[in-house]
C-alpha cells in the first residue's frame, strides 16, 4: 500500500517506463512512488485546491497536474521543480 497522503487519492498513474507511480490527492499534492518497492518520493506541493488529474509526458521527464480551480502545473519529475 502506498502511504502518505493526509486525504483521499484522486488518480493514480504509471509513468510510460514503468518505473514511478504519480498520485494526486485530496490533501492538495502530487506524489511519486518507486514501482517496484513502493517507496516514497518527491511530494509535489503547489496546488492550492484538490488535485483531480495527472499524467506523465511522454518521455516520462514531466508530470501535469490539474486541482479543481482550474490551475495546470508542469512539474519536473527529477527535481519536483514546476513551472
Amino acid at each position: 500500500m502506498l502511504h502518505g497522503h493526509k486525504r483521499d487519492i484522486s488518480t493514480v498513474v504509471f509513468s510510460p517506463c514503468g518505473r514511478w507511480i504519480a498520485t494526486a490527492s485530496y490533501d492538495e499534492t502530487v506524489r511519486l512512488w518507486d514501482a517496484v518497492s513502493g517507496n516514497p518520493g518527491l511530494v509535489l506541493s503547489g496546488h492550492g485546491k484538490w488535485v483531480l488529474a495527472i499524467s506523465f509526458s511522454l518521455n516520462g521527464q514531466q508530470i501535469v497536474s490539474d486541482d479543481n480551480g482550474g490551475t495546470v502545473v508542469i512539474w519536473e519529475v527529477n527535481s519536483g521543480r514546476f513551472r
